[in-house]
């Protein structure tokens, strides 16, 4: 999938690219990814956009390599205002 950097808003394209490269490795460790919800609203980020996104594909795959077999991690976009 291919994806640009959103300046600042992580769209559910986004996400969902991040779900996606992540896929193999979670069959790789017999773990399951719950894709986000294709009703998730996009979320507005202040922040580097490159990094955000970069940290979106990381913690997928970070979280297939630390459980075990059977394990489940789930990628939710919620709305948060502070």
């Amino acid at each position: 999938m291919n994806w640009q950097p959103s300046n600042g808003v992580i769209t559910l394209t986004v996400v969902a690219a991040a779900a996606e490269s992540a896929e193999s490795t979670f069959a790789e460790h017999r773990s399951l990814l719950n894709p986000p919800a294709s009703s998730s609203p996009p979320a507005w980020v202040m922040g580097d956009a490159i990094a955000l996104e970069q940290l979106l594909f990381n913690l997928p795959l970070n979280s297939a390599q630390a459980m075990g077999p059977g394990g489940r991690a789930s990628l939710i976009v919620e709305e948060w205002v502070c």
